[in-house]
């Protein structure tokens, strides 16, 4: 079963109002937080923290601020000493979105808005770029194929080495083990290479920062 969690952020507030959550999260990832400038993506980046570090210390049966991070040659994350947990994590606008399994994962969400046609037609390739132009909801159908694409590099973990016009996400071996949905105004998109996604293998969970509980669920993992 793939873990997934979509977590919705006040992100217009003060960093300092979630500085109690700041604990649970060990000392690499708060040097992190503390270079960012902005509140926004110090909050960001913190509640990104937060579901990476209580789900593997939950998983791993060791405290979230005792986790330690290594990286491959691309900077893709991982947890020391718990080669069996694999993790994505992508945030747009106020959400932040999780995913985690015990094979190689990659998640990608994104705020749904107008087709941005010029970067499809240079970035996407031909059979991608048809596709949308020839959908009923083209800003949907720009948003389904660059969440796919950004899921697959995230679970691929090359970064910017492997460029986005080199796969074609619509392509019958890759487009069978996807699970995109759209949830609000976000389109979520997931790739796992051992598994055929659907309702039945993916548990979505929905968090939002002001419910008391998530704190408290935050507290009985440690």
């Amino acid at each position: 079963m793939i873990n997934v969690k979509l977590l919705f952020v006040d992100t217009s507030c003060e960093f300092s109002r979630y500085k109690k959550y700041l604990s649970f999260l060990p000392n690499e990832r708060l040097e992190k937080i503390s270079h960012f400038r902005f509140d926004k993506d110090k909050i960001l980046s913190l509640f990104s923290g937060l579901l990476i570090c209580t789900e593997a210390s939950k998983q791993a049966g060791i405290k979230s601020n005792e986790i330690q991070f290594e990286y491959n040659e691309h900077e893709k994350p991982s947890i020391k000493n718990f080669s069996e947990f694999h993790f994505s994590v992508s945030h747009s606008g106020n959400c932040v979105a999780f995913a985690s399994d015990t094979s190689p994962i990659g998640i990608d969400a994104e705020i749904i808005s107008n087709a941005r046609i010029e970067i499809a037609k240079r970035f996407f390739s031909e059979n991608e770029y048809k596709y949308i132009l020839e959908s009923e909801s083209q800003g949907n159908a720009f948003y389904e194929i660059w969440t796919k694409k950004e899921a697959y590099v995230k679970f691929l973990g090359t970064g910017l080495s492997t460029p986005l016009s080199s796969f074609d996400v619509t392509n019958k071996n890759l487009s069978s083990k996807f699970y995109t949905k759209q949830i609000s105004e976000y389109m979520l998109s997931i790739f796992s290479e051992n598994q055929n996604l659907s309702e039945n293998n993916i548990k979505i969970e929905i968090l939002i920062t002001d419910k008391l509980n998530i704190y408290r669920a935050l507290s009985h993992n440690e």
